[in-house]
């Protein structure tokens, strides 16, 4: 795969149930060469769903890339970063970029992650994930990673036709 290549990776939970949905940008440059040579290190980023049973295995996931050389940028709540901080093996290689929930009403004020709140409360939590759009969109034009992992369930706004419109 070229430097240039854009793949999305859809993971309901990929240390959960061990599949990947790939959706290969077909307009991306291809790189024919059949050499076997070594794969270049990627520019992976991270963005699980905001509970910690999905943190913790992509984060996992996120150290494996890491021992193959592969740079994560992993987006996580603000005031969650610091439960996690410990389990990252290889801080030169995965870089966590906090992100900022927008309060939504019915939520209490510090709630970032499903576990902040009552079950009843979850699609709260998921109204707020939603809400960080703006917020994924402009660090990933900033970074542009190679790859994307996310869960299945966002609606954000990761379709690639839209993120070719706004180039």
């Amino acid at each position: 795969m070229s430097t240039g290549a854009a793949l999305v990776l859809l993971a309901g939970s990929v240390a959960r149930f061990g599949k990947v949905v790939c959706q290969p940008d077909m307009d991306a440059p291809r790189d024919h060469n059949t050499t076997m040579e070594a794969p270049l290190p990627m520019h992976i980023a991270m963005f699980p769903w905001f509970a910690m049973g999905h943190f913790i295995p992509y984060l996992h996931f996120s150290n494996k890339l890491a021992i193959r050389g592969h740079k994560i940028s992993f987006f996580i709540p603000k005031n969650t970063l610091n439960k996690l901080q410990h389990l990252n093996l290889h801080p030169n290689l995965i870089t966590f970029f906090p992100i900022n929930v927008p309060h939504v009403d019915g939520l209490p004020h510090d709630a970032e992650t499903s576990s902040d709140v009552p079950f009843s409360l979850v699609p709260l939590i998921a109204t707020a994930m939603d809400q960080t759009e703006k917020q994924i969109e402009l660090l990933l034009k900033e970074l542009k990673p190679d790859i994307l992992v996310h869960f299945l369930y966002l609606t954000l706004g990761m379709d690639q036709e839209k993120a070719k419109e706004k180039d």
